[in-house]
């Protein structure tokens, strides 16, 4: 597996989720549908035990009074920048993973390595934030939206894959006839 297979993937990824973040981003500030980082970060917060929590507040209030900063007025921006920074990580692992499969083996379809893709990452984030349950939408809509959303980053994370990975590999097939 070459090196620049996954740092294609992480670029990938990374770029197809910022996007990603961005659309739910602007979904929220318009109508109120989920905005799945804060969602995921809230879950595991809930899920994490209480001595980790601790230690993470006492690690972010020390850094923040180390820089000088106002805690009152900085640990809510920095909460939030740690959730989408959290989930743009996994979003470019989950590109490096996807890069590292295509070059091992190449799925059988673009579609349905795309719905594999969806399947794997997409459905779990739906998962998590209709339960977390932080948007003021109705269940229904957010995971309609998010389900659209989740399907069209694996398509087009898939696809990615697909054409950076057959580069990888030498000349694409010519479409044309003889």
């Amino acid at each position: 597996m070459r090196l620049k297979t996954l740092g294609s993937g992480a670029l990938a990824g990374g770029l197809l989720t910022s996007a990603l973040i961005a659309l739910m981003y602007l979904a929220d500030q318009l109508t109120d549908l989920a905005f799945v980082p804060f969602d995921l970060f809230d879950w595991i917060a809930r899920l994490l035990p209480g001595p980790v929590i601790t230690f993470g507040i006492d690690l972010m209030i020390d850094t923040m009074r180390g820089l000088n900063l106002s805690v009152a007025n900085t640990a809510k921006t920095a909460e939030q920048a740690m959730a989408v920074a959290l989930f743009l990580g996994i979003g470019i692992a989950a590109g490096v993973v996807v890069f590292a499969v295509s070059s091992l083996r190449m799925p059988m379809s673009e579609k349905a390595y795309g719905f594999v893709i969806t399947a794997v990452f997409g459905i779990p984030m739906v998962v998590i934030s209709v339960t977390t349950g932080m948007s003021a939408a109705g269940s229904v809509a957010n995971v309609v939206w998010l389900s659209v959303l989740f399907t069209a980053w694996g398509m087009a994370l898939a696809q990615a894959s697909f054409r950076l990975t057959s580069i990888a590999r030498g000349p694409l097939p010519s479409l044309e006839e003889p």
